[in-house]
């Protein structure tokens, strides 16, 4: 860990206490009394942090701790530490198993850290930017480990074993918030995965309630998409095809499961009609979701539109990292309409859903960091590739802000968060 360096700190200001005019702030002759800073032509000096190291051990999925280094232009950073404990099966050699911790802890490391800037720009006080450097610790202690981990070796003409995280309840004694279970090469070989990310996601909608017709609120969804798509430069021959769309059709919860399972299909039949003719178009793809996850708002009556422009795209996920991701709290973000067996009670995922961590990402981050987050195969680290988005990075950032939260002046009332991601 790097050396601390110590927050240059200015003395704060005081007012003239010259016996001969009094301490009062203000003198009828002599007008308000002036800091030294003012008499200069300066502001006052702004509030630093009091500390150079806060530290918190008690956060549900890591220990953080920031090192300040600061104001800016000088750059602090907030040490994220992961701790696991590792099972290893006992096919497993010594070699195999110093080779998994190694890979494992340069997986997260690498794939993890330094990818964006935290930034503290408040009014009332100095700014602040730290970068995160994440770590994965392995502890002999199985009751200090966040993540306790089963390293599974499979026979060799077995297939590789698909992982997964789970969380469990935190016992009294215990710093275990999930358990998992990863092939003894998800640190070393990544997984080849297929991205395939739309160029444009709309919802179409709210539709009436138990209709399938189109509103004015749909209309302008759809002239939305078609003035997209007329935007996609077309080939010499205008019937060539330059894009696909993918529609995912959705129904409130009132009703029945079946019965709005073909309202959703009905719904997409009905956007469909509005855009299959258009120039252009290679294919179109359809699932009917019904009232999965839904509710009975309104916003759960309509159709997600996916519209493709490129082929899809093979990479190689570092499947640990992916893995990781789960271990601090996010969740999946690839689709997956329908779940295979291998995974007990998998949450089925369409284009376009809100995963299980968007709500965290809009309110410790922003919007639109959430929005990169919406179900889709994309390339970031917890769809299909290895890209760290701002909004991965939301805990972290709740992190330091529960930190030095009680050292930072008051937000105004349309703000959520003191420090932002970069």
């Amino acid at each position: 860990m790097p050396d601390k360096e110590a927050i240059e700190k200015v003395p704060p200001s005081t007012v003239n206490q010259n016996n001969f005019f009094g301490n009062s702030l203000s003198n009828n002759f002599f007008g308000p009394l002036l800091n030294p800073a003012q008499l200069a032509g300066q502001q006052p000096a702004l509030p630093v942090f009091s500390s150079d190291n806060f530290v918190n051990g008690n956060l549900p999925n890591f220990d953080a701790q920031y090192q300040v280094n600061g104001p800016v232009p000088k750059t602090g950073t907030l040490f994220i530490t992961h701790k696991i404990f590792l099972n290893f099966p006992a096919n497993m050699s010594q070699a195999e198993r110093t080779t998994f911790e190694t890979d494992f802890k340069k997986s997260i490391n690498d794939v993890w850290s330094n990818k964006h800037l935290l930034t503290l720009n408040n009014p009332g006080f100095s700014p602040y930017q730290c970068k995160v450097d994440v770590t994965a610790l392995v502890v002999t202690d199985k009751k200090d480990a966040h993540t306790v981990i089963d390293v599974i070796k499979p026979a060799e003409k077995e297939k590789r074993f698909r992982p997964r995280v789970s969380g469990i309840n935190k016992e009294a004694d215990s710093e275990t918030t999930h358990t998992g279970k990863l092939d003894f090469r998800d640190p070393s070989e990544g997984t080849e995965q297929t991205v395939f990310k739309p160029v444009l996601l709309q919802d179409v909608g709210p539709f009436g309630f138990d209709s399938a017709k189109l509103n004015s609120d749909c209309n302008d969804d759809i002239q939305t998409i078609k003035d997209f798509i007329n935007t996609i430069p077309k080939k010499p021959d205008p019937n060539d095809p330059v894009f696909s769309l993918h529609y995912v059709g959705h129904a409130s919860s009132e009703g029945n499961e079946g019965y709005n399972r073909k309202l959703s299909q009905k719904r997409i039949d009905a956007v469909d009609k509005e855009l299959v003719n258009l120039s252009g178009l290679s294919f179109t793809i359809g699932d009917a979701a019904g009232e999965d996850f839904a509710t009975a708002d309104e916003k759960s009556r309509k159709v997600t539109v996916g519209v493709f422009t490129n082929d899809p795209e093979k990479t190689k996920q570092n499947t640990a990292a992916h893995e990781f991701g789960h271990m601090i709290g996010l969740g999946d973000e690839y689709e997956e309409p329908r779940p295979g067996a291998d995974i007990p009670d998998a949450r089925k995922k369409y284009l376009g859903d809100k995963p299980t961590h968007y709500d965290a990402i809009e309110t410790l981050v922003d919007k639109a960091a959430a929005d990169e987050t919406l179900i889709q195969n994309s390339g970031n680290i917890m769809s299909r590739g290895n890209t760290v988005t701002r909004g991965h990075y939301a805990f972290f950032v709740g992190a330091i802000e529960i930190m030095t939260r009680n050292e930072l002046p008051a937000l105004p009332p349309t703000e959520k968060m003191h420090w932002k991601v970069k």
